[in-house]
């Protein structure tokens, strides 16, 4: 890891190449977001986030990057679910109450999370892998 100009120890970096956003609103300017990332395998994982990239710290160990969000350039990915093929991952999302925000014009268009990806899964409660709010 390497430090940040103010001694702070930066999150190791997360690569996802996916592009297309999708959204879900929770409630008055509150979303979630997400990404679906095909596999070398054709499988694929949705990977989830908050709002501006933060994070909630709801989950077993305390996140030592919590202050590192899409203000400072980072994105804390809080959850994932795998699938075995993007027409699932696709249709999970639909069910789930997301939207692809290349064909929606909500209030949310612009409003997804931008910087580096890192990875605070560990740090989260899975709010979608664990917590329940997956409708399947």
């Amino acid at each position: 890891m390497i430090s940040n100009k103010q001694g702070m120890k930066t999150p190791p970096l997360f690569e996802i190449k996916a592009t297309a956003w999708w959204v879900k609103p929770i409630e008055m300017l509150v979303h979630n977001w997400a990404l679906i990332e095909q596999t070398p395998e054709n499988k694929a994982i949705i990977y989830f986030f908050h709002d501006q990239g933060k994070t909630k710290g709801d989950g077993p160990k305390s996140n030592p990057y919590k202050y590192f969000h899409q203000s400072n350039g980072y994105i804390a990915v809080i959850d994932s679910l795998a699938f075995v093929n993007m027409r699932m991952a696709i249709q999970g999302l639909k069910k789930n109450g997301f939207r692809e925000l290349a064909n929606d014009d909500g209030p949310w268009v612009g409003g997804e999370p931008s910087g580096q990806y890192y990875d605070a899964r560990k740090y989260e409660g899975g709010i979608y892998s664990k917590a329940g709010y997956w409708i399947k």
